[in-house]
């Protein structure tokens, strides 16, 4: 009997496991990104009361001011992001830079990025871990933008977003 209710419970311990693992999004590209735009989205999550997501990117040192965006899925940030009639940095400043959701990926501006010497070129890596507090379901966008460029460069990225649990 005591068996019986031991795997019971060792079962309900793995099925809540499972469950938590299997709310995470995992959004990678090791082969980087040749954007077309000086503008681009990365990845997209669903956060539904809180939650983490785990960044690196890696990018070229000689190329631009590139910038990380955080946008949330209300009509005021998603609308102007999606409108091709603004400039990059009219999208970029719509995503509330002064609210913390722009970071300028270079290690003079986040603690998160250092160099990374390599034999042909010179790369920045960024990498962290955010933590989120939403009040209600709410789609989280990651998006890069170049302004000083016509398109983006990145040597490559990886997110891994999750749900806390309960």
């Amino acid at each position: 009997m005591a068996a019986h209710i031991f795997l019971s419970l060792l079962l309900a311990v793995l099925s809540v496991t499972t469950v938590i693992y299997t709310e995470g999004k995992v959004t990678e590209s090791r082969n980087g990104l040749h954007g077309k735009s000086n503008f681009e989205l990365l990845a997209r999550f669903c956060y539904e009361n809180s939650g983490t997501v785990n960044f690196t990117i890696v990018l070229p040192k000689a190329g631009g001011r590139v910038e990380f965006l955080f946008l949330y899925d209300s009509p005021a940030t998603w609308q102007s992001i999606r409108n091709n009639d603004l400039s990059c940095d009219q999208r970029v400043n719509d995503a509330f830079r002064e609210k913390g959701n722009v970071l300028e990926l270079t290690p003079q501006t986040y603690y998160a990025c250092h160099e990374t010497p390599g034999q042909e070129l010179t790369s920045i890596t960024c990498s962290t871990h955010v933590k989120f507090e939403v009040t209600w379901h709410r789609w989280w966008f990651f998006a890069v933008a170049n302004c000083d460029n016509s398109s983006v460069e990145l040597t490559s990225y990886s997110f891994h977003m999750q749900n806390s649990p309960g």
